[in-house]
């Protein structure tokens, strides 16, 4: 079970990481720092499912990729705050056409 944990946390981090790396993908600072601390812990999980490392690195993984998912959340709702006020064109081109 560990070694499918382990696969699954390089796959997940190795999409988040194209995602990050896309030129046509603009996602923001904010956005793109949650992004990069979700693969930094979701790489710390994998460690731990493929080493014999303590118990605590995987807590500290999970935290660490708890904190990044709210980071990408505040971004978003940052982002569609912008756009709201804003009007410009964003990704939110739909939601601000009602």
């Amino acid at each position: 079970m560990l070694l499918l944990n382990g696969f699954m946390s390089v796959l997940a981090a190795l999409g988040l990481t194209f995602v990050v790396m896309q030129p046509r993908i603009h996602e923001g600072l904010v956005i793109k720092a949650g992004l990069i601390l979700m693969i930094l812990s979701l790489g710390a999980s994998a460690a731990w499912s493929f080493n014999d490392l303590p118990m605590s690195t995987a807590f500290n993984a999970g935290l660490g990729l708890r904190c990044g998912i709210v980071v990408v959340c505040a971004g978003y709702a940052l982002k569609y705050r912008r756009a709201k006020r804003c009007g410009g064109p964003t990704d939110f081109g739909s939601l601000t056409e009602r």
